[in-house]
This record gives structure tokens, C-alpha cells and sequence, in this order.
């Protein structure tokens, strides 16, 4: 059993990578795995009820990043260890790690390949009743306003409350991968970016520009 565990932690930290300026590390899914079976692992998913509801991790908290950001913290030790998880692949769950180590838990880490990695290796996952159909779309964008770059830009489905984050690169230019269930192109999104609000359609695209 130690040896097992020690063969984890080993894994773990080989492909960690450590965040500067943040007390926690990300973590991919392989190793992710092989320490959740030598070791408790509480995982938060802060995608939003209604994608939790659909599918998520095993055993995983419906743990809403807006709920965080609010304030309202997981009921756990916080010497717990503790890993979030997004879709997008890790934007949100690094944005609720940074809430959690700041409310004082010390053993934080982040999915880095994200939910949907997690899934298409295999590793447990449970499912609603009925499922709705899964739905990936791939967005390409920039934000014509420069200022806005290093920030995070922020998209959400209303009907759903699903939200996904991707940071802004220095050209402007952002990436968006969106997960979605049951959600047909051509529903309406909600953009958000440096106190800017902008509305698009749900389409796979590579040349959507923010004015």
C-alpha cells in the first residue's frame, strides 16, 4: 500500500507543474487518478449545476465558481486535499483554487487537462438518468480593445448559467472551448470582458471579433 502511494505521489509531482505566485499545482489527469485511488481526494466541480448535473466526476461536489466568489465554501478540512475542476480546461478551477487558498485550505491542486480529458481517458464518471446530448464547439476570437489583454474573458449560456473563462492574450486574440448539452448552434451567449458585455451566437468559429 505505501508503495503504491509513494509510486503516486512520484507520478504527481513528475508532471505537476508548480504555479508561481499560488499555493497550488496543477495536476493532469493520469496522475490526478492514480492519487485519488491511495488517498482521499475531494474534487469540486465549478462548471455549474447544470453541467454537473448531466455528468461529472465521481464522488465530485457541486461546487458553483460563482458560489465561491460569493463566498460560500465547501464544508471540508481544510488540510483536506482538495482539487477543482472546469471544462475549459482549467481557467475556472484555477480561479476557484486561488478562492480556496486564500479562505485558508492548504492542499489545493487543479485538473489541468479538465473534465472532459478526465472522461475520454475512462476514469470514473457518473451520469444523469437521462443525458442530454454532448456537444463540443471551438471559438477563436479577439477582443479589438488591447487594454483588455492579460485579463480573462468570460462567456456564459443563460438559460443554463454555464459559465467558461479563457485568459486574453497580449494581441487580443482569445481561445474557447465549450461543452455544452443539448445546446444547438445558434443560442445566444454572453460575453464578458473588462466590465463589457457583448452578445454572439453559438457557433463553432475562428474569426469572432469583439468590438
Amino acid at each position: 500500500m505505501w508503495r503504491k502511494m509513494i509510486v503516486a505521489v512520484a507520478v504527481a509531482l513528475a508532471f505537476a507543474v508548480t504555479v508561481q505566485a499560488a499555493a497550488f499545482t496543477y495536476v493532469p489527469s493520469d496522475a490526478l487518478f492514480r492519487m485519488s485511488e491511495v488517498a482521499p481526494v475531494y474534487f469540486l466541480d465549478v462548471r455549474g449545476t447544470s453541467a454537473y448535473t448531466e455528468e461529472h466526476i465521481k464522488g465530485a461536489l457541486d461546487t458553483p465558481l460563482m458560489m465561491l466568489r460569493q463566498g460560500k465554501l465547501p464544508e471540508l478540512d481544510k488540510k483536506a486535499m482538495v482539487a477543482t475542476y472546469c471544462g475549459c480546461p482549467h481557467a475556472m478551477a484555477e480561479d476557484a483554487a486561488n478562492l480556496l487558498v486564500a479562505a485558508g485550505f492548504t492542499n489545493v491542486v487543479v485538473l489541468d487537462d479538465g473534465f472532459y480529458a478526465w472522461k475520454d481517458r475512462g476514469y470514473p464518471v457518473e451520469k444523469a438518468k437521462v443525458t442530454k446530448e454532448l456537444r463540443r464547439y471551438n471559438l477563436e476570437g479577439l477582443v479589438a480593445d488591447k487594454s483588455l489583454a492579460g485579463g480573462k474573458i468570460e462567456v456564459v449560456e443563460p438559460v443554463t448559467g454555464q459559465r467558461e473563462i479563457a485568459t486574453i492574450a497580449a494581441d487580443g486574440s482569445f481561445v474557447l472551448h465549450l461543452p455544452y448539452y443539448g445546446k444547438a448552434a445558434g443560442n445566444e451567449l454572453v460575453f464578458s470582458a473588462g466590465g463589457r458585455t457583448w452578445k454572439r451566437p453559438l457557433r463553432d468559429a475562428t474569426d469572432l471579433r469583439l468590438e
